[in-house]
């Protein structure tokens, strides 16, 4: 990504960057357009940390300041969370849950999770959508959910494969968001099932290892 390159001094002997997000990243020192060595970085967090953007370019985000995002076995950021940690809740935004650590002895050629969303929202979004991440070592997975007529936005990606709402039928995808969707994806031996509502909706087979699990990632608009 050359957004994301810098120029480095070689007469200088340190070098310092800030990662503004938790995940699981890889920085590469090039020379002459050759990687001469990388770096596993994996910034982790202290179990969930909300945080809100306005774009996914936003290279800094807004950390939503709450001890405990957990209220009765949910995650939840009220209204007043989000203005008193600053952010402007009359432009658009996503709210993401991050939890980033590694998952020990669970690989994403194998493995299964199950989660349940609702949309509370506090603005009437015409094509609400959420967006499951499944941060890997090597790269992401991700599952899309939208509102019922707007299934043309989304995609679902399981390893290399990519399918989204414009080339395939991603209906099933389609729900009602401001109702609780319970939401499982199950990997054995790199074929990925997923299921809506106990329901299995889309199968993708891959065929690239991505390594260990490194962190989940729950988006809202």
């Amino acid at each position: 990504n050359n957004m994301e390159k810098v120029k480095i001094d070689p007469k200088e002997h340190y070098y310092s960057n800030i990662y503004y997000y938790p995940g699981f990243h890889k920085a590469k020192l090039i020379a002459n357009d050759s990687i001469v060595k990388r770096f596993r970085i994996h910034i982790t967090t202290n179990g969930w940390q909300p945080l809100v953007r306005y774009s996914v370019m936003d290279n800094v985000p807004v950390y939503i300041k709450k001890n405990n995002p957990i209220i009765k076995g949910a995650l939840h950021v009220n209204r007043n969370d989000l203005t008193s940690s600053g952010v402007n809740v009359d432009k658009d935004f996503v709210l993401s849950y991050f939890n980033v650590r590694e998952f020990e002895n669970i690989t994403s050629d194998n493995f299964s999770l199950e989660t349940k969303i609702v949309c509370d929202s506090n603005t009437n979004h015409p094509c609400p959508a959420f967006e499951l991440v499944i941060i890997c070592e090597e790269n992401i997975f991700f599952v899309d959910l939208t509102a019922k007529g707007c299934e043309h936005n989304i995609g679902v990606k399981m390893g290399e494969v990519y399918h989204n709402g414009t080339n395939s039928d991603l209906s099933a995808f389609g729900r009602d968001l401001y109702k609780w969707q319970r939401l499982q994806v199950q990997v054995a031996r790199k074929q990925a099932t997923i299921y809506v509502d106990d329901k299995p909706v889309h199968t993708i087979t891959f065929k690239n290892d991505f390594g260990k699990l490194m962190g989940l990632d729950y988006n809202f608009t």
